[in-house]
């Protein structure tokens, strides 16, 4: 197994990490291609990693370094289906972070994006809450008061998610005004949305200190 990171978006290698991006989660949670490898080929805070086997694709990690605010998104992490459970997901989360740490001194966290276990069957209930559980292993947190709101992909509506820190600190809270700064980065970088309407429906429930916890007690401080 193989990781490394992918710059040459005209690659055989980049098009098979789209497929494997593009089938690992459902339309509403992802972006189009062209938009994927536009920032890749415009932004250099934007990265592409791949796990690969005999020259395959078989796992693939997104990741954004905010350098003013000492933060990263991973915007992304699957593994292709027939690799999944021979520990490719953890040794890929763990090169990102590892090259996370090599871009930025002194980083706060890296910010994950994650469905909520509603308003879906019950299988994809268990497959929401399994990628929350392994991601929890990994030392990430849920920040239980972030109404988060995922910009729409696709038609006008946006999904309801939860937001989780993998601090690279000893912390048991972030502030209010950190916690909108980050929102609002990721807004404007990743997503291209510009309006308010999202930012403010999610400040109007912030409390001033926004906890982290875990899934199994997000009512009490980790």
């Amino acid at each position: 197994m193989q990781f490394r990171e992918i710059r040459d978006t005209t690659s055989v290698e980049f098009e098979q990490a789209l497929r494997v991006y593009s089938v690992s989660f459902p339309p509403i949670s992802t972006r189009p291609a062209d938009r994927i490898r536009n920032m890749i080929d415009s932004d250099g805070d934007y990265h592409l990693y791949v796990a690969t086997e005999n020259r395959l694709v078989v796992g693939v990690s997104l990741l954004y370094v905010f350098h003013s605010l000492k933060m990263g998104l991973l915007d992304y992490l699957a593994v292709a289906s027939c690799f999944q459970r021979r520990g490719i997901g953890s040794r890929l989360l763990q090169y990102t972070l590892d090259r996370f740490l090599h871009e930025i001194s002194d980083p706060i966290g890296l910010l994950i994006e994650i469905e909520r276990e509603r308003d879906c069957s019950r299988e994809e209930q268990i497959v929401r809450r399994d990628r929350i559980k392994f991601y929890q292993r990994m030392g990430a947190r849920i920040l239980p008061d972030v109404l988060y709101l995922l910009p729409p992909q696709y038609g006008t509506n946006a999904e309801e998610m939860y937001l989780m820190l993998m601090p690279m600190r000893r912390m048991c809270s972030l502030s209010k005004e950190s916690v909108i700064q980050y929102i609002e980065a990721i807004y404007s970088k990743i997503y291209g949305y510009e309006s308010r309407d999202l930012l403010d429906a999610t400040i109007s429930k912030l409390p001033n200190e926004i906890r982290m916890a875990s899934i199994e007690s997000k009512d009490e401080t980790s």
